[in-house]
């Protein structure tokens, strides 16, 4: 729940001054205002050093969607800065009524803040003040009568999860979002119709995680309440955030549970409320828009970081009261790894760049004057990297394998070839060798079945002369050929047909 009071355009919100950090004026913009209270009201700014980190970056072309209760995109130090998504409350509140974009604005203002006025020197400026502004209204005013409308909130998660959906499709880097809407903060209350969160927004959380969007919310301000777990913010990878105050401590009403990841200024923060004015406000909701600021600076200033890289930097960026760099959980439940510190966080964000860069390239080798060098595809070629190095490999080892299949295939068909030579040869011996265990002429096999020589007939092949019949025939002998399958005389003419003798006796 926010706690706020508005004190109009030229209200003065009289706060602590910071106790942790020692901020600087960046370039161009102030953080103090010579005859602006708003502005001199800032003191998180200088806390948190977000104007030095101002010298690097400022949020230019981050978009970061504020998932919420609407923002007043017509308010001075917003306008031309926001761009409105849909309602996906059902709630039929609509822009200027009394239950419609009072915690939105805040939180955008404190993220995205760009002032107003001669040099925009007047106003609030935000954490990221050159970013742009998402708004997507998901859910209900803490003070709204409709919360207690079991029709109205048992669609509010899945009015959370459509706004994280829609945020990621229409160009987020960065998603602020919501309080849990089943949670009523120092009231200790809770509306069962929307508690626990849901199985649509653990499922929408996890697709912007996919597609490398950063997700910052509220741990909840139920901490002097019974405790109760606050979604979306106590998903897995969702950055959780809670309130400390200008001295640096865990504000009351901060959630005190181990999901907790890091803190930032949430009490006593002078904020833009609808339709031009302020209001000093205290909630986790206003913590969140800080470090959705800070990571809308990382990501301006170096793009390709990943989510898990953005988390890295603001977490181990973090100080304990006093500006010395925290411990984790130096100060107990409900401070994880300590208070955000945006110039150390752009410093890390720059490290963690550089190492990944020198990760991923190779470092050219010396050239040998006496080796020729290896032409390039074009002039001026740089050499690739260790993504390259590992595409080299990568296409090295897939050629030997191609090698070592190919080779395998040329041996096998060899040994195919081998075994039907061999096979064929086998066969033509057999077969020589059968045929020469006869004589020339004769059917194969027959040669033990031969007659016996006739009288008169001494080597028993040649002509022979019968005396069974009263004419005695004399059939010509077979001239001597080849031996059997050793040329084109085989097998042997065929012979004329003669009626059947019984005194002649053919020869073979």
């Amino acid at each position: 729940m926010a706690v706020f009071l508005v004190v109009g355009s030229i209200g003065v919100f009289l706060g602590s001054a910071p106790a942790f950090g020692a901020g600087t004026q960046a370039d161009g913009i102030s953080s103090s205002s010579a005859g602006d209270p708003v502005r001199a009201q800032e003191w998180w700014l200088a806390s948190l050093n977000v104007t030095q980190a101002w010298r690097t970056t400022r949020g230019a072309g981050v978009t970061v969607a504020v998932l919420g209760t609407g923002v007043a995109a017509s308010h001075p130090d917003l306008a031309g800065d926001v761009v409105t998504g849909p309602d996906y409350t059902g709630s039929g509140r609509t822009p200027g009524g009394p239950f419609w974009g009072i915690d939105g604005t805040q939180v955008a203002s404190i993220i995205a803040g760009h002032g107003h006025g001669p040099g925009r020197q007047s106003g609030i400026v935000g954490v990221a003040p050159a970013a742009r502004i998402l708004s997507v209204r998901v859910n209900l005013e803490f003070n709204d009568p409709l919360n207690s409308d079991q029709a109205v909130a048992r669609h509010l998660p899945g009015a959370i999860a459509d706004g994280i959906i829609y945020a990621v499709d229409h160009g987020a880097r960065v998603i602020d979002l919501p309080l849990d809407p089943g949670t009523f903060g120092l009231t200790g209350g809770e509306d069962p119709a929307a508690a626990g969160g849901s199985r649509a927004e653990q499922e929408a959380v996890a697709y912007a995680l996919r597609k490398s969007v950063v997700l910052v919310g509220p741990a909840g301000d139920d901490g002097e309440g019974p405790g109760l777990v606050d979604y979306p913010a106590a998903y897995t990878g969702v950055i959780a955030v809670g309130a400390v105050s200008p001295s640096g401590r865990l504000a009351p009403f901060s959630s005190r549970r181990s999901y907790v990841t890091l803190t930032a200024p949430g009490v006593g923060l002078l904020a833009a409320t609808p339709p031009d004015d302020y209001a000093a406000v205290s909630s986790t909701s206003a913590a969140s828009g800080i470090v959705a600021g800070v990571a809308a600076l990382l990501l301006s200033r170096y793009p390709h970081l990943t989510v898990a890289q953005v988390t890295q930097a603001l977490t181990k960026s973090t100080v304990t009261p006093g500006g010395t760099a925290a411990a984790d959980n130096a100060d107990g439940p409900g401070t994880g790894y300590g208070t955000v510190d945006a110039a150390r966080a752009v410093s890390l964000a720059a490290l963690i760049t550089s190492a990944s860069q020198a990760h991923a390239a190779t470092p050219a080798p010396t050239p040998n004057p006496a080796e020729p060098r290896p032409p390039t595809s074009r002039p001026g070629a740089a050499r690739t990297g260790a993504s390259a190095r590992r595409t080299d490999v990568s296409a090295l080892a897939g050629s030997l394998v191609r090698d070592v299949v190919v080779g395998l295939g040329v041996l096998i068909v060899l040994l195919i070839v081998l075994i039907g030579v061999l096979s064929s040869r086998r066969k033509r011996i057999s077969a020589a060798g059968s045929l020469g265990s006869g004589q020339a002429g004769d059917p194969a096999g027959t040669k033990d079945r031969r007659e016996p020589k006739e009288p008169g007939d001494p080597r028993g092949r040649g002509g022979s002369t019968s005396t069974a019949g009263p004419t005695a025939l004399r059939w010509p002998a077979t001239p001597p050929g080849p031996e059997r399958g050793s040329g084109p005389s085989w097998p042997p003419p065929a012979r004329p047909s003669r009626p059947f003798l019984p005194s002649c006796r053919f020869l073979p």
